[in-house]
């Protein structure tokens, strides 16, 4: 009851999480960052494991002040996504945090920082290295906007594509090996972590030490699974618990549009692959919700579902924060209103479906719930809609691509 009690104020109108005690996130630049919703600017980081081991930065005074506002129960404003997330009514990643390690909550604030603790759930964002260039991406993430970013100047001359996490990437595999017997999570993000080596060796390290019963989670664009000699499907067979959330924001050439290069039959055949292959992982989309596929998701979502490509409930759209000019509130807000019925629709036919997996059942309607909550309620500044429009015209001019020809719900904002 006590530990029951524990679990729920650790999750109610509290500020404390868990991460700081179990989670080490290092970001394209080398810095340690609390989590990948924290801001990822060198003063919130906890360190830089080019310029520190982990373990001192692990025991150092960054993270350990960060520990002990979570111990008192003081916001923070690394924190203010989840806080937002939360607000909206949508689950934040500390609540998800919370729940997967509520025994360590329930440890943690029995003993308070005399509680010893070493990293077991792992974000090592290796670089930006990806193949495509999505249209609500930049190159902080992406190697492939390098170009296209120098162009709008969003970038200058001189700045190089590719942004490695590692600059001495022995050093740093020597320290995480030790950890990874114990650890219970890794989780791969780019980037595409399917076109890292590191990500290859990060498994070939988890099958030496004989720890395939890991939990390995995926955000990736699912265009390839396969890069250079490796092939990620052989790799798979070999662990028990993956989970793969593909960044997919649309069908055919749409979807093509907002996730530049890549190839939707591709896609396709590699989902089928998937399904004859390894039954055993659990597969879910999860798109980005913004101005140019609002429109389309409910359809999106349905399509997948009548295939045999999903379950209903495996569809987890999580709505656009930034950039500002592709927020859905670029919309017009009469054409967001006339999406409301649509939504409303939808969500009668998720609820109606039936769920195997209730947690995530009700975490699809309430994504969906986010979204219809937001629908018409705001409207964009005129400044936000003019470098929507400026932005758009741009890029679709150096990528031979015509955005108001493909969404035709957008033509006014043209």
């Amino acid at each position: 009851m006590k530990m029951k009690h524990q679990h729920q104020k650790a999750n109610s109108k509290s500020s404390f999480c868990i991460i700081p005690w179990v989670h080490l996130h290092v970001s394209q630049n080398g810095n340690v960052i609390p989590c990948c919703q924290a801001p990822p600017h060198k003063v919130h980081r906890f360190g830089n494991v080019n310029e520190q081991s982990i373990a001192e930065i692990w025991n150092g005074e960054a993270i350990n002040s960060f520990r002990q506002k979570m111990l008192n129960n003081e916001p923070d404003h690394r924190c203010k996504q989840c806080y937002l997330k939360e607000e909206s009514g949508a689950k934040s990643l500390r609540e998800i945090t919370n729940e997967k390690f509520s025994t360590k909550v329930y440890e943690v604030q029995e003993r308070g920082m005399a509680y010893e603790s070493v990293p077991i759930h792992f974000d090592v964002r290796f670089s930006n290295a990806c193949n495509l260039k999505c249209r609500i991406c930049g190159p902080w993430a992406s190697s492939q906007w390098h170009k296209d970013a120098i162009a709008i100047g969003m970038r200058k001359k001189d700045s190089k594509a590719l942004s490695v996490a590692l600059h001495d990437e022995a050093s740093f595999f020597e320290q995480l090996l030790p950890l990874l017997p114990e650890a219970k999570e890794f989780y791969f993000a780019g980037g595409e972590p399917l076109m890292m080596e590191q990500h290859y060796k990060v498994l070939d390290a988890l099958i030496a030490c004989g720890n395939t019963s890991i939990r390995l989670s995926y955000n990736t664009n699912f265009s390839t699974l396969e890069f250079k000699n490796y092939k990620v499907i052989d790799y798979w067979k070999q662990f028990e618990n993956i989970h793969v959330t593909a960044s997919l924001d649309g069908e055919a050439e749409q979807g093509e549009f907002l996730r530049k290069n890549l190839k939707w039959g591709q896609v396709i055949q590699n989902r089928e692959l998937c399904l004859k292959e390894l039954p055993h992982v659990q597969f879910k989309i999860a798109p980005t919700v913004c101005v140019f596929n609002v429109s389309h998701l409910p359809n999106f979502h349905k399509n997948w579902v009548k295939k045999g490509y999903i379950k209903v409930e495996d569809f987890i759209p999580n709505i656009l924060i930034h950039p500002k000019e592709y927020q859905i509130n670029v919309l017009p807000s009469a054409e967001q209103k006339a999406l409301i019925p649509i939504y409303e629709t939808h969500l009668s036919w998720i609820q109606n479906q039936g769920f195997l997996d209730m947690e995530s059942g009700e975490e699809c309607i309430q994504q969906f719930k986010t979204i219809l909550a937001q629908l018409g309620t705001t409207d964009a500044e005129p400044k936000t809609v003019d470098s929507f429009k400026e932005k758009s015209l741009l890029l679709d001019a150096l990528r031979k691509e015509n955005t108001a020809h493909l969404f035709h719900e957008l033509d006014s904002l043209f």
